[in-house]
């Protein structure tokens, strides 16, 4: 539970719910980066080794995540997308391609991406690199605004 993680001694007991939003945030934050790098380093090591070892700010670093991901081949950027949950495809197919057997990119994906404009590999990404980074709450951006115009 809480106790685990130190949120939670004895009657001086920080809530989540009293946490100021970026902290909360940022621990989300954190967190995805922590289980990205499990994810590579167990499914991926080799092809994502420069993210697999970087620390977390550079993980949650949209520009800099962009330019390690674009490295990364199109399977391996579907499967981190479909791990993390991030895209639900139940229809793969599989190709034979000499030996070896591939999931292609499903038609789900491939129907989004075409409505959008975009390449199934271009949907992927932006959605991955949204799920990493880090963002100012709506409340921040609200409360460092002007209160007349």
């Amino acid at each position: 539970g809480l106790e685990n993680i130190g949120l939670v001694e004895g009657d001086t007991a920080t809530q989540i719910e009293n946490l100021p939003y970026n902290d909360v945030s940022a621990r989300i934050v954190n967190q995805r980066a922590h289980i990205l790098q499990k994810l590579l380093h167990r499914h991926h090591a080799r092809e994502a080794s420069e993210v697999v070892f970087a620390g977390v700010g550079r993980v949650t670093d949209a520009k800099w995540l962009k330019e390690k991901i674009a490295m990364w081949a199109d399977d391996t950027m579907y499967d981190v997308c479909y791990r993390l949950r991030l895209v639900d495809d139940d229809d793969d197919e599989v190709i034979q391609l000499g030996n070896e057997k591939k999931t292609r990119i499903c038609m789900k994906t491939a129907d989004v991406a075409k409505k959008l404009g975009c390449t199934c590999r271009e949907l992927l990404e932006s959605i991955l690199l949204y799920h990493q980074s880090s963002r100012q709450s709506d409340g921040a951006i609200l409360s460092s605004a002007p209160l007349y115009p």
